[in-house]
């Protein structure tokens, strides 16, 4: 998502946390869900539909990367995850 949408986003649901706009795809690569050639697209690369539950040490408590891009993830399983940081 480009910057300049993050906050309207973020408002517009309700958000209480940070969004991270990786344009250089430094993150996505740095956590395994790049992909390459995007669509056919010849050097184009996106990142899987991922989430990552990350306490507060840097742990990864909990991974979810989706199948394809119109998979979304289990926002109940995702929020009883985050609950466990509590």
């Amino acid at each position: 998502m480009p910057i300049f949408s993050q906050k309207a986003f973020s408002d517009a649901n309700s958000l209480s946390f940070p969004l991270l706009s990786d344009y250089k795809r430094e993150v996505g690569a740095a956590y395994g869900v790049s992909l390459p050639n995007f669509s056919g697209m010849e050097g184009y690369t996106a990142s899987e539909r991922a989430v990552f539950v990350i306490d507060k040490a840097g742990v990864i408590r909990f991974k979810w990367v989706g199948e394809n891009p119109g998979k979304e993830p289990d926002y109940d399983e995702v929020q009883r995850e985050v609950d466990k940081l509590n």
